[in-house]
């Protein structure tokens, strides 16, 4: 399963996308709603 994790904290997301990865998630990060909403099911340009 794909999840979209929106967080600008970068050491939150870090530890929310290390644990949802141990649960064989994956895991795509946007650091602002923008980018975020922006995101149509295509993987990220930029690890933001």
């Amino acid at each position: 399963m794909r999840i979209l994790l929106f967080e600008d904290n970068q050491q939150i997301a870090q530890s929310l996308t290390d644990a949802l990865e141990k649960q064989h998630y994956t895991v795509d990060r946007a650091a602002d709603g923008k980018i975020g909403w922006r995101y149509n099911g295509r993987p990220l340009a930029e690890e933001v």
